[in-house]
């Protein structure tokens, strides 16, 4: 909880926001993080590994790790128009469901 001061010097307590609340805004009750809608697509934790030395097989001593970079994988999401049940609404859905026939896209 976290107080705040008034004019009056009263102090009130208001409770702090939540992790959702912060990190997943919604406009329209579409939440708007960069997530599938569909499969839960999210983007993932990686690394770009850099290395030196000549292959065994081509003479060398073999090849080393000098450097691990980290990196996260993006999803390809898209914001689509979807024909849910007669109604037509916005998705964010990933490119694979999209190829994959999982939504079905308004004309």
């Amino acid at each position: 909880m976290k107080a705040l001061a008034f004019p009056e010097k009263r102090f009130i307590l208001i409770p702090l926001r939540s992790f959702n609340e912060i990190y997943q805004h919604t406009y329209r009750g579409v939440t708007m993080s960069n997530v599938c809608e569909i499969c839960g697509k999210k983007k993932v934790q990686g690394a770009r590994i850099i290395r030196r030395g000549l292959a065994k097989k081509k003479g060398g001593i073999g090849m080393h790790v000098v450097k691990v970079t980290p990196r996260t994988f993006e999803p390809n999401i898209q914001s689509v128009r979807v024909d849910d049940n007669g109604t037509t609404k916005r998705m964010k859905v990933c490119t694979a469901c999209i190829r994959s026939g999982r939504v079905k896209k308004v004309c």
